[in-house]
């Protein structure tokens, strides 16, 4: 693939990546180094990237698979105590810093459980659950994005969802 076919394929869908790095990071500087490391990686696998029907959506999963993969770097475990003091936020949460401190915390240590939840998700779940919740991806762009039949994200968020819920129950 030459560098106009890369163009013409990725950037018009770099509005949709930066807004799903956005709502994973809670930053817009972290956003724009997420889009570019994901577009990075895109150009230097140009040559053996799958036929997509929808480049959008494929460029958004390249995001949110270099945000996990990255927050896995940085953390050794998803509750660290160095993730909770960081300065992201849970994707989960708006970036608030109007709000109390004892809101804050209580806000991280949600995002910390709520992290925990998702690391125990079988990694097509939580694929899933995340590109739905977080991405607020649509099931048929899940489906499109992941490969997989409509019913099928809808089974798999709904096994996630009450994985999640049992998890919570267990914590609380």
């Amino acid at each position: 693939m030459d560098g106009e076919r890369f163009k013409q394929l990725f950037l018009p869908h770099c509005q949709r990546m930066h807004t799903v790095a956005l709502r994973l990071t809670g930053n817009a500087q972290e956003a724009e180094d997420l889009v570019q490391d994901a577009l990075l990686h895109l150009w230097t696998r140009r040559e053996r990237l799958p036929q997509m029907a929808d480049e959008g959506a494929f460029a958004a999963t390249v995001v949110y698979r270099l945000f996990v993969s990255g927050r896995r770097r940085k953390t050794v475990g998803f509750a660290d105590a160095e993730a909770a003091n960081s300065s992201m936020e849970s994707p989960f949460f708006a970036n608030s810093a109007a709000a109390a401190p004892d809101e804050q915390l209580e806000r991280k240590e949600t995002a910390a459980l709520i992290d925990q939840c998702l690391a125990r998700l079988a990694p097509q779940q939580r694929d899933v659950f995340v590109l739905r919740e977080h991405a607020g991806l649509s099931y048929d762009e899940i489906a499109a994005q992941t490969g997989l039949d409509p019913n099928n994200v809808g089974v798999l968020l709904s096994r996630a969802r009450r994985q999640i819920r049992e998890l919570l129950r267990k914590n609380l």
